[in-house]
């Protein structure tokens, strides 16, 4: 009877363990963007030719451009009371001769214990033709699966497996939908499902902060941040940001930002100014020579690929020798200033209000 209902209470722990594992996985609700409108292929010698070969043609593609993701205009997508988006609108397209693109973007915030198996975006309809994509730490210039786009008629109900491109952190996903023919444009049916079950959409300040430490107060040794994360401090005031502000996103500068309110949307930054930057990142880097924001073990940052490009609060020789692997963590203050502190967690090590980048150096 004993050993009964240890494995009952086994059985029911590992139960409770997999609901909470599964409400940690979140989705921002879909946006959408409504492109640059019709497209004459002629006009783009890239395409290869000025008539398309079937409805949902592969190569009109080429012309396709995802607006940046801080584009204003990008809006909520029609969805039905499930959070699922459908989308149709009356289309005058002089057909296969010209297109018009429209875009739908989510973020799924995958925690790094999430026992993630399958994650796919579910899709009805698609008129004509729809291509999946993945922005991420891992294919910062996006990433879809060969084969698998969508067409009129030949490629509808299906579930786009996106699972070998996922991270944990953050990834954008990405619909480029396309119609080639009047009289309509519709799109119905996108959700995304984890494990076989539909993720719904939450706050998307509810989704970051499941990110913990990564949106939290601090960074430990070891801890990174990608393209869009941050740290922020402990009033919500400020925020430390690796910023995700285009299409491939492209580092212009690591900063200190300060926020009206607790959301710190782009709109609502009352200090756009930087704060403190990182010297090199004024050379307008490209999101493929910078993998992450990473506090070394020797108290030193690295924020591009390992062991090609550091920004050094200590050389190990004269310049703050001290510090030298004597910091505990990474913290944001309610100043506004990034702090390292020392292997009591409250001494003060170093602090970006220290000196000018040039004093800092590298």
């Amino acid at each position: 009877m004993v050993n009964a209902r240890i494995f009952f209470m086994l059985l029911l722990g590992a139960a409770f363990f997999n609901q909470a594992n599964a409400q940690n996985l979140n989705i921002t609700p879909w946006t959408m963007h409504e492109g640059r409108g019709h497209l004459k292929l002629a006009d783009f010698p890239e395409v290869g030719k000025t008539k398309l070969s079937e409805h949902g043609d592969p190569a009109a593609y080429k012309i396709a451009k995802i607006p940046n993701f801080t584009d204003a205009g990008w809006k909520l997508a029609t969805v039905d009371g499930n959070g699922t988006v459908n989308f149709s609108k009356t289309s005058t397209v002089p057909c296969f001769t010209s297109v018009d693109f429209t875009y739908f973007k989510t973020e799924v915030i995958v925690p790094t214990n999430y026992d993630l198996n399958k994650l796919t975006v579910n899709f009805l309809k698609a008129d004509d033709g729809a291509r999946f994509y993945v922005f991420n730490s891992m294919h910062p210039t996006g990433v879809y699966p060969p084969g698998k786009d969508l067409k009129l008629g030949k490629m509808n109900n299906v579930a786009i497996d996106l699972t070998q491109y996922i991270v944990p952190g953050k990834n954008t996903i990405v619909v480029v939908q396309f119609d080639d023919c009047a009289t309509g444009n519709n799109v119905y049916g996108i959700e995304v499902k984890a494990n076989g079950k539909v993720v719904e959409t939450s706050d998307p300040c509810t989704a970051l902060e499941s990110l913990n430490p990564k949106y939290s107060q601090y960074m430990e040794i070891g801890d990174f941040l990608t393209v869009g994360e941050y740290i922020t401090s402990a009033n919500g005031k400020y925020r430390f940001i690796v910023p995700d502000d285009s299409t491939p996103p492209r580092i212009e500068e690591i900063k200190i930002i300060e926020c009206k309110d607790a959301m710190c949307e782009p709109e609502k930054v009352s200090v756009v100014k930087t704060k403190w930057n990182l010297p090199s990142f004024k050379r307008n880097w490209t999101a493929p020579q910078f993998t992450a924001f990473v506090l070394q073990r020797d108290c030193n940052f690295a924020y591009s690929t390992p062991n090609k490009n550091f920004w050094n609060p200590t050389n190990g020789r004269d310049k703050n020798k001290g510090l030298l692997n004597n910091c505990s963590r990474a913290e944001l203050t309610n100043n506004g200033d990034l702090v390292l502190l020392g292997k009591d967690g409250k001494t003060v090590m170093w602090s970006s209000a220290m000196g000018s980048n040039k004093a800092l150096g590298r």
